[in-house]
């Protein structure tokens, strides 16, 4: 049946936002709205991205969980920027970036607008496995994890990625080891998301334990580990024991978001204990 009453609040929705966001930008606004919105967002990160990275099933679990996620950090007016530790391939870092820029434009005029989005990685692949609890991980032992693995993009092919989905201004890419480039992070930066691929245990130590020393995390901040359920999910090895080590070291408290995507989770973080 026709509804007049809805068809005339829809059209005063439509002017008021031409009136507020411009043309380019209501068109924005309208197509998240579309039942095809995801299909097209999804194409653009398979254009610009390998087709080989992941199945269809994955790709649309984890970008639209890594899209909910940005939109709550600035919806909610979480503090601070957002940053991904393990660009890989880009799959994650281009999700990231597509919602960074819708997310920037549909908050241009408020507050919570201006995000800026932090890419760190060696570009020369995983580290050597120097701590016990990796060389005893079931992922390092049959070769899925090697020194050197996991080196797909360039600094520079990264940046030309991200370039066609951000300006140069928005975004910064950090080379070398966690180790080093974490801890050399100027004092004051705050962290609202941060997304975790570093695959090894003593590389998410690297990540973790100087952000929540230091306090870089804000109150409320999503914390999204790509690979916890890898080492057959025993909580004995990699991102898991590195989360439970640090639960327990800094006494967060937290809530556990859940699964997404093939052996990914993620968890929100109220609060914590660290130095001053």
């Amino acid at each position: 049946m026709f509804n007049l009453t809805l068809l005339r609040r829809k059209f005063n929705t439509l002017r008021t936002m031409l009136k507020y966001d411009g043309v380019l930008n209501s068109w924005a606004i309208v197509r998240e709205r579309l039942p095809g919105f995801n299909w097209i967002q999804h194409r653009r990160i398979r254009k610009t991205v390998s087709k080989s990275l992941i199945r269809d099933q994955r790709l649309n679990d984890v970008h639209q969980t890594l899209t909910k996620k940005v939109s709550y950090v600035y919806g909610m007016a979480v503090e601070g920027d957002i940053a991904e530790f393990g660009t890989a391939g880009g799959f994650t870092a281009v999700a990231l970036a597509t919602a960074v820029g819708f997310e920037n434009s549909h908050f241009r005029n408020d507050p919570r607008r201006g995000k800026w989005i932090h890419y760190f990685d060696s570009f020369i692949g995983l580290p050597e496995a120097r701590s016990d609890v990796d060389k005893n991980s079931h992922h390092f032992k049959t070769g899925v994890w090697a020194q050197g693995g996991c080196r797909v993009l360039s600094e520079t092919q990264l940046t030309s990625v991200i370039n066609k989905i951000l300006p140069l201004d928005v975004f910064s890419i950090h080379s070398g080891w966690f180790k080093d480039t974490v801890s050399s992070l100027p004092d004051g930066i705050k962290f609202s998301l941060i997304h975790i691929d570093g695959d090894l245990y003593e590389s998410c130590i690297d990540v973790l334990d100087p952000i929540f020393e230091r306090g870089m995390l804000s109150s409320g901040a999503v914390i999204l580990f790509d690979d916890y359920d890898c080492n057959r999910a025993d909580n004995d090895f990699g991102e898991r024991r590195a989360w439970r080590e640090m639960v327990e070291k800094y006494k967060i408290n937290f809530s556990d978001g859940g699964s997404y995507g093939i052996a990914c989770h993620w968890f929100l973080v109220h609060s914590y204990v660290y130095q001053s």
